[in-house]
């Protein structure tokens, strides 16, 4: 059969199937075919209540009362007994082992009675008041419900959306992974193509995904022409690249600066700033050393045309034959020059 992509029901579709007659040689009325073919709907369920329409924390779980509502559609209904370990057992944390001891400890409590079949669509579970220190971790949840809480169900069913528990403070916590940003040498004032960008991992909060300068606080830029801007955000490794520009005033040998991710910058609501992660400008090496050792080698092909090769040079080195002070004239990088 072809793929129909907006195909969708939500009761039992029953086809039969009427040969006409002119469809079969020598046919004088209509043949109906024996038996049918029921096409059943994929049960769907989705989870509604306070853990869904309103922002749940670590005292709303102690003071106990928030509501997880389980709805089925298309089909299915539940079965009048509702297990209370088939459907627990069916949320599953997503994220670390100590996210998955806080839910152990909410789950531990939730007894038959706190789940209640409001009707054949609906099941609400209301949480129990539990003493649980969420620290600074918040605890993303799945559910797949087995197929036997769901009557006449094939298969089990994972509900469409996840929700979220949430610590009473969330404090940004990150690390820089790349901490220095390298400057020109000798001049020490504009940073060097590609040594320009410091990358904070930020390891608690899940970064947003269209972050911009408003979302970082950058102290101790020298002062002058320099500046610093988020360059992009990385979210599989929930990464942030910030990109340094311009021309300070003076030179610069060393400086550390500091940066503050803001709770603005990630998805959890209402969360702190981070602590100042500290990186760091740098000047570069000079490459001194490295222009001494080049040489040049000059060849003749036998059409008379000589071609100058420079020998030992990095991807980085221009060379020019016309400049007269080191800045005018034209530079390239193509080391091979026919003359």
């Amino acid at each position: 059969m072809p793929e129909v992509k907006n195909y969708d029901i939500t009761q039992d579709q029953i086809i039969t199937l009427t040969i006409p007659a002119v469809a079969i040689e020598n046919a004088i009325n209509p043949i109906e075919a024996e038996g049918s073919i029921t096409i059943k709907p994929t049960i769907r369920a989705t989870i509604a209540g306070d853990v869904v329409d309103s922002i749940v924390r670590e005292n709303d779980i102690k003071a106990g009362g928030k509501t997880i509502v389980i709805e089925l559609e298309d089909g299915g209904d539940w079965k009048v007994d509702i297990d209370r370990n088939d459907l627990i057992n069916g949320f599953e944390v997503v994220g670390t082992d100590q996210q998955k001891a806080i839910w152990k400890a909410i789950a531990g409590q939730i007894k038959a009675e706190n789940i209640v079949r409001n009707s054949s669509k609906k099941v609400t579970i209301t949480l129990p008041s539990v003493d649980v220190d969420f620290g600074v971790e918040k605890v993303t949840l799945s559910l797949t419900i087995p197929s036997s809480l769901i009557q006449d169900a094939e298969d089990d069913v994972t509900a469409v959306n996840t929700f979220t528990l949430y610590p009473n403070v969330l404090q940004v916590l990150g690390k820089a992974v790349e901490d220095t940003v390298y400057l020109e040498a000798p001049d020490g004032k504009a940073p060097r193509n590609g040594m320009d960008v410091w990358k904070i991992r930020v390891d608690v909060g899940s970064l947003k995904a269209n972050i911009s300068n408003g979302d970082i606080v950058v102290a101790g830029l020298p002062r002058g022409g320099l500046r610093a801007d988020v360059d992009g955000v990385n979210l599989d490794s929930n990464t942030i690249t910030i990109r340094v520009s311009g021309t300070a005033s003076s030179k610069i040998d060393e400086e550390r600066v500091s940066i503050r991710i803001k709770g603005t910058a990630v998805e959890e609501p209402n969360s702190m700033d981070s602590e100042d992660i500290v990186v760091t400008l740098k000047l570069s090496e000079s490459k001194m050393a490295e222009l001494e050792e080049v040489s040049y080698r000059l060849e003749e092909d036998e059409n008379g045309n000589l071609h100058l090769y420079l020998i030992k040079v990095t991807e980085d080195m221009e060379y020019s034959l016309d400049s007269t002070n080191g800045i005018n004239g034209k530079w390239e990088k193509n080391h091979t020059r026919n003359r």
